[in-house]
């Protein structure tokens, strides 16, 4: 197949749960079929020039349409929020991309190359494609837009706040039931955005292809872990992190402190809102790792990693990674929510403030326990989570596309089940 993966976030370096999804299942398919990773960026960035002399290493011909996404801040981006409220019938981060000189010229773009198949990497380009190319789209839905926007309205009191985000909520409902209805398929990261979808959105056209790991690179490093060491791994300008830090930094440490005072808070991420930084420059028990090269030595010396998500959908890769490297999990049900693992026997379970601190101290104070318990998450995450296996879901998505759409004849060469 000669396939197009559309993608708002140029993919590499991989420094998120999403550009290492993205990027691990392209260098896979690239094994097997023809591959063209179109993107949303600045084109002449240092990190497009790597990113494109990387993916051509892998055999992956990258387009880059040289058009960076707006800042979301100052006053151009108030300006944008407050005439999307008021004259916009789509949710922001949608209507942000559309009818811009990004949209005029991804039209061009897929007027002028002809693809047996558009792996969209975001929901909102997949109307960019109506009339323009009649290629079957796959719809790769990261996260259930709705579902997030949703927690983000059960989570606020603010009722000004509280009343945009409703707003935006039935916005994203909107505009995810013609989306999710109108591709030819829609894969899912994990089997309740799955369910979700076909319960919300009535469409039985849904695949589930979970996100995944590099089971052998982190199965191989070599766990020394500093006693007292808490992990929070993720994207730092993602809002549902940002409201897990939150609670972390102000409600769960304090806690953990009083009984562990030699802890220590060690964040990781790319993008830290200013906030962040400040607070963690003033306080001895936060360590704040901003856009490093490579995660590996922050697993290799926590003693946990803590995930305290309140607001999320899809799955998390960052728990997978952790589980692959042998790192005891304490989180709530949320951030384990849509992957195969279970509460008390791959990962410890904390759904409040105090459990979670509590969970936290009790295994720092019995480093061998938790070892067990990680032992048992690596074990599963090997049998079910690595990349060459959910690729080859992924390929059989495509494939039925194709052959709903009549544009090729292919037939899978290997049916994916799913992993629970």
């Amino acid at each position: 197949m000669k396939i197009a993966v559309v993608d708002w976030d140029i993919t590499y370096p991989t420094n998120s749960g999403k550009r290492l999804r993205t990027l691990n299942l392209m260098i896979q398919l690239a094994k097997r079929h023809e591959l063209h990773y179109v993107s949303r960026g600045d084109s002449k960035s240092p990190e497009a020039f790597a990113a494109k002399e990387f993916l051509g290493d892998h055999a992956i011909q990258s387009h880059f349409l040289s058009h960076p996404i707006p800042k979301k801040s100052g006053a151009g981006y108030a300006y944008r929020i407050l005439a999307n409220a008021t004259t916009s019938s789509l949710p922001y981060a949608v209507a942000a991309h559309q009818g811009t000189a990004f949209q005029r010229d991804f039209a061009k773009f897929a007027r002028q190359h002809a693809f047996d198949v558009w792996q969209l990497e975001w929901t909102p380009y997949s109307t960019m494609l109506a009339g323009v190319s009649p290629a079957p789209r796959v719809i790769v839905a990261h996260n259930v837009d709705s579902l997030i926007w949703q927690r983000y309205y059960e989570t606020e009191s603010r009722p000004l706040h509280k009343a945009y985000i409703r707003r935006q909520m039935n916005r994203f409902l909107s505009f995810e039931q013609h989306a999710f209805s109108s591709a030819s398929r829609v894969v899912a990261v994990s089997e309740p955005d799955a369910k979700l979808m076909r319960e919300m959105f009535g469409i039985d056209h849904v695949d589930v292809v979970d996100n995944g790991v590099d089971v052998e690179r982190y199965g191989n490093m070599q766990r020394r872990p500093q006693n007292g060491e808490i992990l929070f791994l993720g994207s730092l300008d993602w809002r549902p992190n940002q409201d897990a830090l939150r609670l972390l930094i102000s409600e769960v440490m304090p806690r953990v402190l009083a009984k562990q005072p030699a802890a220590k808070l060690v964040i990781v991420g790319r993008n830290p809102p200013g906030w962040l930084s400040q607070q963690a420059a003033g306080s001895p028990s936060i360590e704040l790792h901003a856009n490093v090269p490579d995660v590996q030595p922050y697993l290799e010396t926590a003693s946990l990693m803590a995930i305290p998500l309140r607001i999320g959908g899809g799955s998390r890769l960052k728990m997978i990674e952790a589980l692959a490297a042998r790192v005891p999990v304490v989180a709530t049900t949320i951030a384990a929510e849509g992957l195969c693992v279970c509460g008390g026997e791959h990962y410890a379970v904390a759904d409040t403030v105090e459990s979670m601190a509590e969970k936290i101290v009790h295994w720092l104070r019995n480093p061998q326990f938790a070892a067990d318990c990680a032992n048992i998450g690596q074990q599963l995450v090997a049998d079910h989570y690595g990349w060459d296996r959910l690729a080859g879901l992924l390929e059989t998505s495509l494939q039925r596309a194709c052959e709903t759409n009549m544009k090729c004849s292919l037939k899978p060469e290997s049916v994916g089940t799913n992993l629970c």
